[in-house]
């Protein structure tokens, strides 16, 4: 519940006229949400692929097939799915949990408000009806995102290592 899915499905519902394609990665863990987790998906079947828990090479060919990432969580610390996307270039939607406002701003990401469903869902208009905004974003995405690699990051680890161990 609190990573947002049920909220999601329903602004998916609500765009029959956009032909999106919801890849959906991770298991149900909430019980109380599974009745309208079913509904939705059952509704909604030939639009949605569930694939579960992903990891790997399986995770790095679902960053390189889409375009958007959505994370509509009610609190995050610091996402790392958030520079997986970057790091493959697709735009973002996300609520500004955790320290993600401070790390990124609105040319990275369309902030949108915590448990509401329009404002999912007219963010996922606005990159579904732009290709301009859409493929900007997701090129400033794929250029910032080289700033998180993970050889920059051992990097910078082993600055600081040195600059502690003198």
């Amino acid at each position: 519940k609190e990573k947002g899915i049920i909220e999601l499905l329903k602004a998916i519902h609500g765009l029959p006229e956009l032909n999106l394609h919801l890849d959906i990665c991770g298991t149900l863990t909430d019980n109380t949400i599974a009745a309208d987790f079913s509904r939705y998906t059952n509704e909604l079947k030939n639009q949605i692929h569930l694939h579960g828990y992903v990891k790997g090479k399986e995770k790095n060919e679902l960053f390189k097939n889409v375009d958007v990432l959505v994370l509509p969580s009610y609190h995050e610390g610091f996402p790392l799915v958030i520079l997986e996307a970057m790091a493959t270039g697709n735009a973002i939607i996300s609520t500004p949990v955790g320290t993600t406002p401070e790390v990124f701003d609105d040319k990275n990401v369309i902030w949108v408000k915590v448990e509401d469903v329009e404002s999912l869902r007219e963010a996922i208009k606005k990159l579904a009806n732009d290709d301009e905004l859409l493929n900007k974003m997701k090129l400033q995405n794929f250029c910032e995102g080289k700033k998180y690699s993970k050889q920059i990051h051992i990097k910078k680890l082993c600055d600081i290592y040195d600059e502690v161990s003198g």
